[in-house]
């Protein structure tokens, strides 16, 4: 049975300035605690690393690695060994408290139990239920840091 690709394109304003939002992305250690798909991630430098997914009870283990990058505005990435996958992700600011996260991702499904996920859209609402809990922790990391620090006590 021949599988197709599939195309996973999601895109969500976020409350919050566009290189916070890259900080976040690029700090992939703190991502399993928001990706509950992730189970878990392995630097080994500023542009590898390993990553360990769990989609619909299918665990997969992949290596990527960063093809190009503007900071605070895109990162695109590709997959090294394990499924064959691509993606990226744009940071367009809207105005100075608020920005565009577009999300894009190329994948192949393998053997049945991905097929199956395909066509029931199980890794699209996945991806798109983990983008959003992304999203709120980012807003609430740009609430934290706009949130002014109490004037010391005069003696």
């Amino acid at each position: 049975m021949a599988t197709t690709n599939i195309d996973i394109f999601h895109s969500i304003d976020i409350s919050a300035p566009a290189r916070l939002a890259y900080e976040t992305f690029t700090g992939v250690d703190a991502l399993p605690d928001h990706l509950h798909h992730v189970e878990g991630v392995r630097r080994r430098d500023d542009h590898e690393a390993t990553w360990y997914v769990n989609i619909a009870g299918v665990r997969r283990e992949f290596d990527t690695i960063v093809l190009d990058h503007a900071d605070d505005h895109f990162l695109a990435w590709t997959t090294t060994r394990g499924p064959i996958q691509h993606g990226s992700i744009t940071l367009q600011e809207l105005d100075p408290h608020t920005t565009r996260l577009g999300f894009w991702m190329r994948y192949e499904p393998e053997g049945l139990l991905e097929t199956l996920a395909k066509w029931f859209g199980l890794v699209e609402r996945a991806v798109e239920r983990d983008l959003l809990r992304v999203a709120a922790m980012i807003e609430q990391a740009a609430l934290v840091e706009a949130t002014p620090l109490p004037e010391p006590l005069a003696a």
